[in-house]
């Protein structure tokens, strides 16, 4: 019987153990604002349900918060900067802001500068210096704080950047050094402080 049991749910244990070891790691690591390893653990206790004779045991890989909690965050992150972008939109009107003219070719609204790079940083996360491509136009979108930016130049090369804060109506900032910080934002329960710099690109510096 024990030789049937082990034949029956051998495999599917083995998948059981290792997945409900990655979900406590995950639970113990938001102990500690980590992001520890969430969705792995859900998949193996997935694979192990449905190696097992009763295929429902496959539901318990819920038990893993990434299964629900990431798909939750995805239609609430995809709200959030639809509601971003129509706020910044809003805020150019405000502010008498002159749209650039679209490309022939894209049809979109960018002005690239392939000498400058824009850097960010977040102390608070792990990410350290964050190096965009510079252009003026579009939204550049920061995921951790939630915020949305944009890069304006008016008529007389006057540098402004137009900031979207959730809390508040977009406010618009003079740019007119290559630094600025731009404040402190709260994400999910923790404050993130927010620096901005464009610096000449390194392949420009090469040259």
């Amino acid at each position: 019987m024990m030789n049937e049991f082990v034949m029956k749910y051998g495999v599917s244990i083995i998948f059981w153990v290792i997945g409900l070891f990655f979900v406590i790691v995950s639970y113990a690591a938001t102990r500690t604002k980590s992001s520890g390893v969430p969705i792995v653990g859900g998949i193996m206790i997935l694979i192990g349900g449905l190696l097992s004779p009763i295929k429902w045991l496959a539901l318990l890989c819920f038990v893993d918060y990434g299964f629900w909690y990431f798909p939750i965050s995805f239609i609430i992150d995809g709200k959030y900067w639809k509601k971003a972008s129509a706020r910044i939109t809003e805020a150019y009107d405000k502010y008498g802001l002159k749209k650039a003219e679209p490309q022939e070719k894209t049809n979109v609204s960018v002005d690239f500068d392939d000498t400058k790079e824009l850097v960010l940083r977040v102390p608070e996360t792990k990410d350290g210096d964050l190096v965009w491509r510079y252009y003026k136009g579009p939204c550049y979108r920061l995921q951790y704080p939630q915020i949305t930016f944009v890069i304006y130049e008016d008529e007389n090369g006057r540098k402004l950047i137009l900031v979207d804060d959730p809390d508040e109506e977009a406010k618009l900032l003079d740019f007119d050094k290559d630094k600025l910080f731009l404040g402190r934002y709260s994400r999910r329960g923790k404050e993130y402080s927010v620096e901005i710099e464009v610096r000449e690109s390194e392949e420009n510096s090469k040259r």
